[in-house]
């Protein structure tokens, strides 16, 4: 399913270490998107356990730091690995372990390469692979839209979009039946989690809002 929108992303691909919904998916249950506005902490020395322990690792030996290891709670595990990919300097991804096991579960990106992290991948069901994006359209460092896989079929069957611009996803358009057209519509108005279904479309032969062509990663 492709939301009318540029933001549309890769929502698939192998997470780094590691039910098909017949109506309207769990979406209260599915996890919070990370906070896009929240830049990487700081590269500081080895500070003796009272704070983050950082590693930073030159790959390739050109003098420039390509891989910070993060270890927040000195617990011996990297919570976050930051990668300069470009060597520019600027942090290009962020390896996200969210349980803190070691096993990284969501992956931020500069997709467009303007030192913002604009789009967080999340493996929402702890198999391994990506099934879910949250992404920052317009630079102001809050979610406005996620594509989600829930049923691991490599194609996105749930946009979620925050419909007024005040950070929290609202709206849900639901493919249930694969024709890449969003036949399900929720709503969150309150913004508590608490998902009701609205018909959008009361004369029928139409689609929900939101959706158009069949996207396949």
């Amino acid at each position: 399913m492709r939301p009318n929108t540029a933001a549309a992303a890769e929502t698939t691909g192998r997470a780094a270490g590691s039910a098909h919904p017949s109506s309207a998916p769990d979406i209260a249950h599915a996890p919070k998107p990370y906070d896009t506005s929240t830049e990487p902490p700081a590269t500081r020395p080895y500070d003796d356990g009272f704070g983050p322990r950082v590693t930073p690792r030159d790959l390739n030996g050109d003098g420039i730091v390509d891989t910070t290891a993060v270890d927040l709670d000195g617990d011996g595990l990297a919570d976050q690995v930051l990668h300069d990919l470009d060597g520019d300097g600027r942090v290009d991804a962020v390896e996200v372990s969210s349980a803190d096991d070691g096993r990284y579960d969501a992956l931020r990106v500069d997709t467009d390469g303007d030192g913002r992290l604009d789009t967080t991948r999340v493996d929402l069901d702890g198999d391994g692979w990506f099934d879910g994006s949250v992404v920052d359209t317009d630079g102001d460092g809050r979610p406005d839209v996620a594509n989600l896989d829930l049923d691991g079929d490599g194609i996105v069957e749930t946009v979620v979009v925050d419909t007024d611009g005040d950070g929290v996803l609202d709206t849900a358009g639901v493919d249930t039946d694969g024709d890449g057209y969003a036949d399900v519509t929720l709503v969150d108005p309150a913004g508590d989690g608490t998902w009701t279904e609205v018909n959008l479309d009361p004369a029928g032969g139409g689609h929900a809002p939101g959706c158009g062509a069949t996207d396949t990663f």
